[in-house]
């Protein structure tokens, strides 16, 4: 490892971390970030059906310093509003008292503000909203609503089954309507946000116990409470990614690197001429091959592409498939032969066949190519438009013969989930992929970085890949990706064009 890199990663573990267990970046918790905090035991309240003990998922509205604005994900509860104006409702009392003291735990008090809740009018009617009030659990107003959420689309939002299971409205859209603080057209009637998105200005009468409820509260991410509430949660997570990741027993940096710089015939990234004649020869292989390596996507997102990662003359057909979240990547290369006729399987290139999840979450990814680079756009997975490219460094060494191309890889789910930097490069015939630093994203929104031997790093090292191939020469190089249904001869002669002239 050269020595800037080492004297970075020295200055950062000086700098910000005390112990493993106490490392946290509160900067990394953003708008549009999931929290998970606090628990709702969801019991009827007509005496019926006790759901259970469920983790109360949360969304960040706002950020202002080490504040932040949380509003539940689902509509997690039903009350009636009761009363004239938020000051006097007895839903005010229920969340301030009841809910709060039920659904989180001393620590978890500790970092939640009380903070002033306006009583702003009506925009539509000129009804009384009575006085501020101080609350640590508020509903928001029909004008932070139309600030937090600024399109219908947006305020679109589901219920949990308990909610919709004691007879909370569910539009057909299986969506629910939630309540808001702002008193509508009479005194008895409260606002709300329809389930199709408009906001009810008019408003409910303000006794409906069938109005579905997402709390609001404010939290200081920037205190000790706050770091040893994350400690408590997310430690043991720590501790067996750090394990998973020492028992992979990967290669050093300097070694990885050091294996690139082997003697023989160096590669050059772009190809200054080639043989047509050639290139189409293998292109039309390639598509008369495609009983070998096309997949099916009618379940899935499936993408085709043809690249030369090692520049050796001899194509690739690059398949990926992704399943929605993108938790589970299917990423398979095929190589036409040292004869050029017919295709090789290089598999999936998993080196150390390392799993990102574990834990509890363990036994949901069983997939054996989980960790497979995330190689198709999220954006080309859910919609057509927009032109289908992937743009991806490659480094290489003028005396090597080894070019490398970086990645990421996404797994895990709302609670909790890891990025990885991979790198991939393809050498005899042999398709390698291995993880160089991780992120994990906990259960409290913050971030944990480690390099390829478990150590914690600080977010610049995680993410500098320049540093990580220092002397290398960098390139941009863009994968031009195909559906299934628009594979030809000619789309897929024009996917190598693109990868092999570059950006």
């Amino acid at each position: 490892m050269n020595k800037v890199f080492r004297l970075l990663a020295a200055v950062l573990v000086a700098s910000f971390v005390l112990s493993l267990a106490g490392f946290a970046f509160a900067a990394d918790i953003g708008v549009g970030d999931t929290v998970i905090f606090g628990n709702k035991l969801q019991e009827s309240l007509h005496g019926g059906v006790v759901y259970g003990e469920s983790p109360i998922e949360w969304v960040v509205l706002a950020r202002e310093e080490d504040k932040v604005l949380l509003i539940t994900r689902q509509a997690i509860d039903y009350q009636p509003f009761g009363g004239s104006t938020w000051e006097s409702s007895s839903l005010r009392s229920y969340l301030n008292e009841n809910f709060y003291n039920t659904a989180f735990t001393d620590e978890e008090k500790a970092v939640i503000i009380p903070v002033m809740v306006s009583a702003e009018t009506n925009p539509m009617y000129d009804t009384d909203q009575g006085v501020p009030t101080t609350d640590r659990i508020f509903l928001l107003s029909t004008d932070e609503v139309k600030k937090y959420f600024p399109t219908m689309e947006s305020r679109c939002c589901t219920a949990t089954a308990y909610v919709n299971g004691e007879g909370s409205f569910q539009g057909t859209n299986g969506n629910c309507n939630w309540i808001l603080r702002t008193v509508g057209f009479y005194s008895s009637y409260v606002s709300s946000v329809f389930s199709y998105g408009a906001i009810d200005y008019f408003g409910h009468n303000t006794d409906d116990e069938s109005l579905a409820i997402r709390p609001a509260l404010w939290i200081d991410i920037g205190t000790e409470a706050w770091r040893n509430l994350e400690h408590s949660r997310n430690t043991s997570n720590d501790k067996q990614l750090v394990e998973k990741i020492k028992s992979m027993d990967l290669a050093s940096v300097d070694e990885i690197l050091q294996a690139g710089k082997t003697s023989g015939s160096s590669v050059k990234i772009m190809q200054d001429s080639e043989d047509t004649e050639d290139i189409l020869k293998q292109i039309q292989l390639i598509y008369n091959s495609m009983d070998i390596w096309k997949l099916d996507g009618s379940t899935s997102t499936v993408m085709n592409a043809v690249t030369d990662f090692d520049h050796n003359g001899r194509l690739e057909i690059v398949t990926a498939e992704n399943y929605s979240s993108g938790n589970y990547t299917h990423f398979k290369v095929w190589e036409v032969n040292k004869a050029k006729d017919a295709l090789i399987d290089l598999g999936s290139g998993i080196e150390s066949n390392f799993m990102l999840t574990y834990g509890r979450f363990e036994s949901d990814f069983v997939r054996d190519d989980v960790c497979a680079p995330d190689v198709i756009p999220v954006r080309y997975s859910r919609s057509l438009d927009g032109e289908p490219v992937t743009e991806i460094n490659a480094y290489s060494l003028p005396e090597g013969n080894r070019i490398y191309y970086t990645f990421q890889n996404f797994s895990g789910n709302a609670e909790s989930w890891e990025q990885v930097q991979e790198c991939l490069y393809l050498e005899k015939g042999e398709l390698h992929i291995f993880p160089t630093a991780w992120r994990q994203k906990g259960e409290f929104g913050s971030s944990r970085y480690y390099d390829y031997g478990g150590n914690i790093i600080g977010p610049q090292q995680y993410a500098d890949w320049d540093s990580f191939f220092e002397g290398y020469e960098k390139n941009i190089v863009r994968i031009y990706w195909l559906w299934n249904s628009t594979c030809s001869v000619e789309t897929m002669l024009d996917s190598y064009r693109v990868f092999s002239q570059g950006a």
